[in-house]
C-alpha cells in the first residue's frame, strides 16, 4: 500500500515573496468558504472549469465541481488571469498532470492545526494514491503527515518535484501549525486512469527512497 509519493513532474520553485504577495491580494475576502471547507485555511482560486467572471466570489469557481464530480463535456479549463500571468511555469507544470478534466484548483494557506481526517466526497476511482497537491512555498515548512492505524508518517519533499500524491482512502492525514508560510495547491478533477497509473509507477521507481509504504 502506497500512502505518499512525490510525482515525477518538475515544478520550478516560484519566487516565494511573489507567491505570498499574490495570495494576500487574491484570497477570498470573506470566510464563506471556510464555513464549507474548514477554517484551518485561507483560500485563493487558481483555476476552474467554468469561465469565471468574478474570481472573488468563491461559489462560482468551486461549486460546479462540488455539485458534480464527474466529467462534463460542456466545461473547459480557465485559470485565474492574475496567477496565469505571474506564474506561467506553474501553470505549465499543472497541465502536465494526468487529468482528463480539472474540477478546480485552490491555493490554500494553513492558519491552524489540522486534525486527523479523511477528505469528504472525494472520488476513489483507480489506483492509490489519488489525491494530488503541489507546494508553492518552501517545503521546508512542511507539517503534513499521514496517519495509518495510529502511526504518523512525515513525508519528505523534494524542492524540484513539488507535486505529490497521497492516499486519502486508506489513511487519515493532518498537519500541525507551520512555523513559516505554507501555501499549497489542492488539485481536483477527473483523472485519466492509464496516465495516472503510469505516473504513479514511474514516480514510485524514481523516489523509492522517499515514498511512504
Amino acid at each position: 500500500m502506497i500512502l505518499y509519493t512525490p510525482l515525477d513532474i518538475k515544478c520550478p520553485a516560484p519566487d516565494e515573496f511573489k507567491i505570498i504577495e499574490w495570495f494576500q491580494k487574491n484570497k477570498y475576502p470573506d470566510d464563506g468558504l471556510k464555513h464549507y471547507a474548514g477554517d484551518w485555511h485561507d483560500y485563493a482560486p487558481i483555476a476552474s472549469r467554468l469561465d469565471v467572471k468574478d474570481w472573488s466570489l468563491w461559489e462560482t469557481a468551486v461549486f460546479d465541481w462540488v455539485n458534480n464530480r464527474k466529467y462534463n463535456p460542456d466545461r473547459g479549463l480557465f485559470f485565474n488571469p492574475t496567477f496565469e500571468s505571474e506564474f506561467p511555469e506553474i501553470v505549465e507544470s499543472l497541465k502536465q498532470l494526468p487529468f482528463i478534466q480539472f474540477g478546480g484548483i485552490l491555493a490554500v494557506r494553513q492558519v491552524a492545526d489540522i486534525e486527523n481526517h479523511f477528505d469528504k466526497n472525494v472520488p476513489h476511482e483507480g489506483i492509490e494514491p489519488l489525491r494530488y497537491s503541489m507546494y508553492l512555498t518552501n517545503p521546508k515548512y512542511n507539517t503534513f503527515y499521514m496517519d495509518y492505524k495510529g502511526t504518523k508518517y512525515n513525508p519528505t519533499f523534494n524542492d524540484e518535484y513539488r507535486c505529490f500524491a497521497f492516499n486519502n482512502y486508506e489513511a487519515e492525514h493532518g498537519a500541525t501549525q507551520p512555523t513559516g508560510e505554507k501555501i499549497i495547491l489542492f488539485i481536483t478533477g477527473v483523472l485519466d486512469q492509464d496516465k495516472h497509473a503510469e505516473l504513479i509507477y514511474r514516480s514510485i521507481k524514481k523516489f523509492k527512497e522517499t515514498i511512504i509504504v
